[in-house]
C-alpha cells in the first residue's frame, strides 16, 4: 500500500453503487383499429425502483380496456412490463399513467385509432 498526502494510491476503486430509477418509460404502437389489443410497455430507468412501485394507466374514460389497470414495476429492475389496451372508439386515445414511487411519470402516450373494417 502507498501513502500519498494520506491517501491510498494503490487501492483499486470500489464499484458505484446501483443508481435507483428516477423515471420510467411507456411506450407502444401509435396507430391502432378499434377491438384490436395494442401492447403497451413500461420500463423503469437506471436500475429500476428502490421499492416496488405501482404505476396505474388511464385512457381519460374513453372506454377502451386495460388486461390491468395497474402495473407493478419491481424494486432492482428494469425488466419491462407489458399490458394490452384495446380501443373501443375511433378517434385519438391518450394514455397516460402515473405511480406511487415518486418516479417522474412519461410523456403521455398519443394513438390514433381507425374503425375496425367492415365486411360487406
Amino acid at each position: 500500500m502507498a501513502i500519498v498526502a494520506g491517501t491510498d494510491t494503490t487501492s483499486a476503486a470500489l464499484p458505484a453503487s446501483p443508481l435507483d430509477s428516477t423515471a420510467y418509460t411507456l411506450t407502444g404502437a401509435s396507430t391502432g383499429t378499434v377491438g384490436t389489443a395494442l401492447t403497451l410497455s413500461l420500463v423503469a430507468n437506471v436500475d429500476g425502483p428502490e421499492n416496488d412501485t405501482v404505476v396505474t394507466l388511464s385512457d381519460g374514460s374513453v372506454g377502451g380496456k386495460f388486461s390491468a389497470a395497474t402495473v407493478t414495476l419491481p424494486a432492482g429492475s428494469t425488466v419491462a412490463q407489458t399490458v394490452t389496451y384495446t380501443p373501443a372508439a375511433a378517434g385519438t386515445v391518450t394514455i397516460s399513467a402515473t405511480n406511487t414511487g415518486g418516479l417522474t411519470n412519461p410523456d403521455s402516450l398519443s394513438i390514433t385509432v381507425s374503425a375496425a373494417a367492415t365486411s360487406a
